[in-house]
């Protein structure tokens, strides 16, 4: 959410740079899992020296620092990209380096004058740029740019696709002033429907009907226009899914794919945070809890990579966003021993409960993990979802089936 109370140019630095950040790292997922450089450098490059740029004109000097020691590194590479010394460190640093940006710009838009030091990175980067040196003895990093139509692009310019959509104009407009149309809009049907009632009433003629048909369509339009101002795109939320991943697979050591359906479905602005925060739970939680790792799928005859689904729809009242995986389910068993251990369940009673024992997991400090990780045991996760669902007035149920894995359903009402 962006500050209201920022000036133009620092609402519109915050808005560019949050665009550009999350571009730049689904470019670097996209060469991780591809392992393929060559085909996203030269956009890695325009947007890290985009960032450059408006760092400086923004006085930000010591970001505008990083970012041009940044953009010496990706020019190597641009122009060097079938080999590098240390594909994982370099992963790193770019990983590194959008996250740096990311903290600046939520800096930013709390209003804080903060100054950061960002010389343990600087100095990362000129150690690989100097390790590069070795492995490129003839590398001369100076840059080399064509102009065209007053623009700068780096040559020669790569034709390889992204993962990234197509980029739109956006504008920031205050939800307040939405509001206000909505309500004028709503005040205009009611003037439009005691017209006509009006008419009706004092036997009044109206010679041409058509122009009292087309007013009413262009309400309804209007109507209905403002109110998809007021939702977002749900792979505004989708997009973040990749570093969520590529993050706790790694600790974890596991092969995760991610399907992603439903990505033009939107859903209210002010769902956002809450949603954003309840399906990057949900995911870890599928990655940690149930999949299994390649060994144990090996065993089970399942294909080594598991599958995570996360698909969104629309119902008639709801809007239904549900994470699958193809994982070891949940072991009921535990469930009612833990549920027993802490007195929700009475031992007598445990034949009289069927599936809605797992509605137990839902509750807070409910674990059946034996020990505290970074990742897990304290049972809060999903609580924490629960709550903020609930609070949005949206419900949350799981199904689960042993060794066959795990279904949560979202739904949320739509407004």
């Amino acid at each position: 959410m962006i500050n209201k109370n920022l000036d133009p140019m620092t609402e519109l630095f915050v808005l560019e740079t949050y665009e550009l950040i999350n571009d730049l790292e689904n470019q670097i997922i996209s060469v991780e899992d591809e392992q393929n450089l060559s085909k996203y450098i030269n956009e890695m490059f325009r947007i890290v020296h985009t960032l450059k740029a408006s760092s400086s004109m923004m006085l930000f000097t010591n970001l505008a620092t990083l970012a041009h020691k940044a953009e010496d590194l990706l020019d190597i590479f641009n122009r060097n990209s079938d080999c590098i010394p240390n594909f994982d460190l370099f992963i790193k640093i770019i990983l590194e380096f959008i996250d740096i940006f990311r903290n600046k710009i939520e800096l930013v838009n709390c209003e804080s004058d903060e100054i950061s030091d960002y010389s343990v990175l600087i100095n990362e980067i000129d150690s690989f740029i100097k390790s590069t040196y070795f492995f490129y003895p003839t590398i001369n990093i100076k840059r080399t740019k064509a102009k065209q139509n007053n623009k700068y692009y780096i040559s020669p310019v790569s034709t390889g696709e992204s993962r990234c959509k197509k980029k739109r104009e956006l504008i920031t407009i205050d939800s307040s002033k939405l509001d206000s149309i909505i309500e004028i809009i709503n005040e205009v049907e009611v003037l439009d429907n005691n017209f006509m009632e009006y008419i009706i009433k004092n036997n009044l003629t109206f010679n041409d009907n058509n122009i009292i048909k087309q007013l009413n369509i262009k309400i309804d339009e209007l109507r209905l226009l403002t109110s998809s101002l007021k939702k977002v795109p749900i792979i505004n939320i989708f997009t973040k899914f990749d570093r969520v991943i590529r993050d706790v697979k790694k600790q974890m050591g596991k092969k995760i794919k991610l399907e992603l359906l439903g990505e033009n479905i939107s859903i209210e602005r002010s769902y956002i945070k809450d949603v954003e925060g309840a399906l990057i739970q949900l995911i870890k939680n599928s990655i940690i809890h149930g999949l299994e790792n390649v060994e144990e799928r090996e065993k089970l005859g399942k294909n080594h990579t598991g599958i995570i689904m996360v698909e969104a729809r629309e119902e008639i009242k709801n809007t239904r966003i549900s994470v699958k995986d193809d994982g070891r389910g949940i072991d009921k068993s535990k469930v009612i021993k833990k549920a027993i251990e802490v007195g929700l369940l009475d031992r007598k009673k445990v034949h009289e409960v069927g599936n809605e024992i797992l509605d137990f997991i839902f509750m807070p400090d409910f674990s059946t993990e034996t020990k505290i990780t970074e990742y897990s045991g304290r049972g809060y996760g999903l609580n924490i979802v629960k709550e903020n669902i609930e609070r949005l007035g949206g419900t949350i149920t799981v199904l689960s089936e042993v060794n066959k894995g795990s279904e949560f359903i979202i739904k949320i009402p739509r407004i």
